[in-house]
């Protein structure tokens, strides 16, 4: 009897710490002023972060935007920059100069962000905003690379080259950051987004007049499905049984059966409608409005609109705009947030986490992790920028740390997982 108590007590205390309330809370929507923070579950604005001076928006090179694995993190693609934008605080923590992207995409791991721009995808350490790489992939006059998305095992990256006779997916080897293949998608017509299933197995790509289906075992085009409009950008349901594709031509989202690959259903949505993203629940899609100046959020169980959010001008946000990581309530407050000042990536991890000091002044830190019941599991004396440490052996779930120097006491927490 004592046993049981004793194991249903560790099972409360697992469940008061591990109180997951929902997953992807957040929205970062790009406009012209430039990000707008909505909370999906009100769909309310909660916060804006201003990035350009005045109301300019190239259509051409701004808009994009990826949200890091962990949700501590929101890239944007801006004009001769990427701001990175820390989602603690929602304020700017560090730009990546030099770079127009008119899409950009982090790795499930959130170690590396692929930006294409032009003829060229550069490739950015995201511990020290800089690019350590690049990869030129062969235009003719017209073409540019367009849409980007990566494989959930972030093995593979699939771009787009729009504009010319000769469209397709070029696929880039992460593992070697060069091109292994092109697939050839259709060399009569444009073609704009990409996005992949949640099993790796499918890519679809966005073009005029249709969605076109690629098969990434073959790296061959299994499917064309026929819609009516541009389809400009493509975003997947989480259990990979829909594709959902914007196109402002024909002011309409259709629903793509990914089984039969053929359109079950067409969403009407008046206005410029431009990117498009899904919770991660898969219960609801928001779609960029720029001619409304607003995010029409869409069920996706009755395929009707439900809500329209007013943001400042002419939103855009392609790419995965949506955070897609588990919000978790430990109970806590005083540990619920991460410290902007550190930053511990992966956040879920299952093999190594990297404890990254760069942003504080002092080098010299030390550290402690405890599990939830507050049992230290590991300790150190931090004194390099980037510290590595081994999680591979530890149980799985939420882990608390603590880094201390004389000056301040600063906490977060991790998840480990498989």
């Amino acid at each position: 009897m004592k046993k049981l108590i004793t194991n249903l007590i560790l099972v409360a205390a697992f469940f008061l710490v591990m109180n997951v309330k929902s997953i992807g809370q957040t929205a970062y929507v790009t406009d012209s002023f430039g990000v707008h923070v909505i909370d999906v579950t009100t769909n309310i604005v909660t916060d804006s972060i201003r990035l350009y001076d005045n109301y300019y928006f190239d259509y051409g090179t701004s808009g994009a935007v990826s949200v890091s694995p962990d949700g501590t993190k929101v890239y944007v693609a801006g004009h001769d920059t990427i701001d990175v934008i820390n989602t603690a605080t929602n304020t700017i923590s560090a730009k990546i100069p030099g770079i127009s992207a008119v899409s950009i995409v982090v790795c499930p791991d959130g170690s590396k962000l692929y930006a294409a721009e032009g003829n060229v995808v550069f490739i950015i350490n995201t511990s020290t905003n800089s690019v350590t790489d690049t990869i030129t992939i062969a235009l003719i006059t017209g073409e540019m690379l367009d849409g980007i998305c990566i494989s959930p095992d972030g093995t593979k990256v699939y771009v787009v080259k729009n504009g010319g006779p000769s469209s397709s997916v070029s696929v880039i080897n992460t593992l070697t950051d060069t091109v292994e293949a092109t697939i050839n998608v259709n060399g009569n017509t444009n073609i704009y987004d990409v996005a992949i299933t949640p099993d790796g197995t499918k890519v679809y790509v966005g073009a005029d007049e249709g969605v076109y289906v690629i098969n990434t075992a073959t790296n061959t085009v299994i499917a064309g499905i026929s819609v009516f409009g541009w389809a400009y950008a493509i975003t997947i349901s989480p259990d990979g049984s829909k594709a959902y594709s914007s196109c402002w031509t024909s002011q309409s989202v259709y629903v793509i059966n990914t089984a039969t690959n053929t359109v079950s259903d067409t969403i009407h949505i008046p206005g410029d409608i431009w990117g498009i993203s899904i919770t991660p629940d898969g219960s609801k899609l928001y779609v960029a409005n720029s001619a409304d100046n607003n995010v029409t959020v869409v069920s996706t169980a009755t395929n009707t609109i439900t809500d329209s959010i007013p943001v400042a001008r002419y939103p855009i946000a392609f790419g995965n705009f949506i955070s897609t990581y588990p919000v978790i309530s430990t109970g806590i407050l005083s540990q619920s947030k991460e410290t902007p000042n550190i930053s511990i990536y992966p956040n879920p991890a299952s093999k190594t986490i990297t404890i990254d000091l760069s942003a504080l002044e002092q080098k010299k830190e030390f550290l402690i992790i405890t599990d939830i019941l507050g049992n230290e599991v590991h300790k150190q004396t931090l004194t390099g920028i980037n510290t590595k440490i081994d999680v591979s052996q530890w149980s799985n779930g939420v882990y608390f740390y603590q880094i201390t120097d004389n000056k301040k006491t600063l906490r977060g927490k991790l998840v480990k997982t498989n």
